[in-house]
């Protein structure tokens, strides 16, 4: 479950004073403290600020000296997907925000308590994620899995760092390992990947695992990587 707790917006009088930089117009300056120390906006400043933000990027730079401040509470595979979902990332020389999500955070969103039904991948329903393959899936992917003599797995299926939604990932892998068992080739790829065939106990089923993920693929596709080249006294292009 995600929690946003302890907010704290920063600043706002000097923010204020600097938007009135311009035109020295400081004395117009009607905000104030109350006596609990909230920041007060006053009319006069208050019909500034939105006059301001109304006209363009160019005049309401003074918004870039309010600091908010937010505590979040998440589980690991949230903050595994910082990156996805901009949390604190930079937009512009503005430092504005991104949007951390491209729709509302809902209660269920990344719980392992979540609630839980299926669906055909086309037909997820608003508010919901999919954070697992479902039975039908299970059984194409381990059927084909099963009748093939060279495998290359990379990424788990799920988000298998919960409980409740490993049974994708474990079903694949033990696929994979009565694949190998039968003379089929399996290479596991992938940070994600090892840590999720480790978590079941299945290194040592698999025919050979790799901690590189993106280097693997490229290397597969004839690409030249850094390291090798480096190794081998050439140029990297």
């Amino acid at each position: 479950m995600i929690k946003l707790e302890r907010f704290e917006v920063m600043n706002m009088n000097n923010a204020i004073r600097g938007a009135r930089n311009p035109l020295n117009s400081w004395a117009r300056m009607d905000s104030y403290f109350d006596e609990k120390g909230n920041f007060v906006f006053g009319p006069n400043d208050l019909d500034l600020a939105k006059r301001l933000c109304k006209a363009g990027s160019d005049h309401r730079k003074f918004i870039r000296q309010i600091f908010v401040t937010v505590d979040i509470t998440a589980p690991l595979y949230w903050w595994k997907e910082y990156d996805t979902y901009k949390v604190g990332t930079v937009a512009n020389s503005t430092s504005t925000m991104h949007k951390i999500h491209s729709k509302p955070f809902e209660a269920d969103d990344f719980s392992n308590d979540a609630k839980t039904d299926f669906a055909p991948v086309d037909q997820i329903p608003d508010g919901w994620e999919g954070l697992d393959i479902g039975p039908k899936t299970e059984a194409i992917y381990a059927d084909v899995i099963k009748n093939s003599k060279t495998i290359l797995w990379n990424g788990p299926t799920g988000v298998f760092e919960f409980e409740n939604f490993t049974h994708g990932s474990r079903t694949v892998g033990e696929a994979i390992v009565e694949a190998t068992k039968n003379g089929a080739f399996s290479l596991v790829g992938g940070g994600d990947s090892v840590a999720c065939v480790n978590k079941f106990g299945l290194a040592n089923g698999v025919s050979y695992v790799s901690t590189g993920g993106g280097a693997l693929l490229e290397a597969i596709e004839g690409k030249v990587l850094p390291g090798i080249a480096a190794v081998k006294g050439e140029a990297y292009k």
